[in-house]
């Protein structure tokens, strides 16, 4: 899917849509944080971990230790899911994604 995330979406279009508009939007937000660029997340999070004060680095261990997760759980088929696919349409909303 997205060689800065990593993974390859399968599975319902509908849901391979959505969590990949809401991806690309998550994205951007890191990406936007503390405007660093980089080619790969754990390149960004590498990059940040040196910039963010040293109350934050708790939460960027944790995301260091749960981007393997994140990118199994992502590679799994996604079902077609009505609740699914309108969990992620409401993320998308409130991430500013509105259109």
């Amino acid at each position: 899917m997205d060689k800065w995330w990593g993974v390859t979406l399968s599975g319902d279009k509908k849901a391979v849509k959505a969590l990949s508009k809401l991806m690309v939007i998550n994205k951007m937000l890191f990406e936007n944080l503390y405007k660093e660029k980089a080619n790969t997340i754990e390149e960004h999070v590498n990059k940040i971990y040196e910039k963010v004060p040293k109350y934050e680095k708790l939460f960027m261990d944790f995301v260091r230790e749960q981007l393997p997760n994140l990118k199994r759980y992502l590679q799994m088929n996604l079902p077609y899911n009505p609740q699914l696919i309108s969990s992620i349409e409401y993320d998308i909303y409130i991430s500013g994604g509105r259109g």
